[in-house]
């Protein structure tokens, strides 16, 4: 239950007070989400995790089994959640974070996965997937031989078409409303890069 929040002048204000109401209807969203979660259940919550460095060492003499916490960059990769996502084949998929950094099996099979004439062989064909992000649509154009490299990778960046419409926007404004009107249209500078 949320409503799209809109402009109507179309200036830089007005898409600052979208983006705000954005965020306000995002709260929303996520509260919502929130309420409907089941929650888990305390023993869940009680699971003593082994830090990466006495994994390690535990590694040295045995196969660790406990869970293993990681960093909180790494948060959702853990190899519960992991694997209720993601297959658990080694040709298609790198190996959970806990795996790569406590055991040499996991190291070999992470190297093996990026490495030039081990990583993933698609059939040949070409496909185009595309998300939408929060400045449009991101997509991908992949054209494969049979090979571990693309024959053809294209991105679609969705900032690249939103600097197309920055010269209409400016036109007849002063040249200090060029950063606002850049600002407020969130570009992405490393993404015009061509």
């Amino acid at each position: 239950d949320f409503e799209v929040p809109l402009g109507e002048r179309g200036d830089n204000f007005d898409r600052y007070m979208v983006r705000m109401n954005e965020m306000d209807q995002s709260l929303r969203i996520i509260e919502q989400a929130m309420e409907k979660m089941p929650r888990p259940s305390p023993s869940k919550l009680m699971v003593e995790a082994l830090e990466p460095a006495e994994a390690i060492k535990a590694s040295r003499t045995k196969r660790v089994e406990k869970e293993i916490k990681l960093s909180p960059n790494l948060e959702g990769s853990e190899r519960g959640k992991y694997l209720d996502i993601l297959g658990t084949g080694k040709k298609y998929v790198v190996p959970p974070k806990e795996d790569t950094y406590t055991s040499i099996e996991g190291i070999i099979n992470h190297f093996k996965f990026f490495m030039r004439d081990h990583g993933i062989r698609p059939p040949k064909g070409e496909v185009y997937f595309s998300v939408e992000g929060g400045n449009g649509e991101l997509g991908y154009y992949i054209v494969s031989d049979g090979t571990d490299r693309p024959y053809r990778l294209h991105l679609r960046a969705p900032c690249f078409h939103i600097v197309s419409a920055l010269e209409e926007m400016i036109q007849g404004h002063y040249i200090a409303d060029v950063i606002p009107t850049f600002g407020s249209t969130n570009m992405i500078g490393g993404e015009l890069d061509r």
